[in-house]
């Protein structure tokens, strides 16, 4: 008998440590928990899981007021965790979609350190040159006075 009892607790405990739901499927969270969770996993620099929270904030709440915010933390995000093309995509969207936001110059920037990374060697497509360039210019035309514009320095 206390073996089925013991065998049974050390399931249990197996099993509720174990398998923890994927965020997607967990219900009754709100924009504001998915934004805190996945500024903590930025902080916590575990990139992926900042990533999914704030997906799932903009696929279930796409008008909330945190959108812009989430946008830009999945951007940020993928772009630390080297996830180079997605990372491109979702700034994109951030500089499309929220071009009021105060952020706008900061994601320039980011956009342009991350192209200036995919640059190839020469004698190949520069595309990424020209797309990294064309963001710090928009960067420089947007905050031309500002001492990151005087300096040289984005970052």
């Amino acid at each position: 008998m206390r073996f089925f009892l013991a065998t049974g607790a050390v399931l249990i405990l197996l099993f509720s440590s174990g398998c923890s739901e994927k965020l997607s499927r967990q219900t009754g969270l709100t924009d504001a928990d998915l934004l805190a969770r996945g500024q903590k996993q930025a902080e916590q620099k575990k990139y992926k899981a900042a990533s999914e929270a704030f997906q799932v904030l903009l696929e279930r709440f796409p008008t909330s007021p945190l959108a812009a915010r989430a946008q830009f933390g999945l951007a940020s995000s993928r772009m630390a965790n080297k996830d180079e093309i997605e990372a491109e995509v979702a700034f994109d969207d951030f500089l499309r979609l929220y071009p009021a936001d105060p952020r706008i110059p900061d994601a320039l920037i980011m956009k342009g350190d991350l192209l200036s990374r995919q640059v190839l060697t020469p004698g190949r497509d520069q595309g990424k040159t020209r797309d990294a360039i064309k963001a710090y210019t928009l960067f420089l035309e947007r905050e031309p006075g500002t001492p990151r514009a005087r300096t040289g320095r984005c970052r």
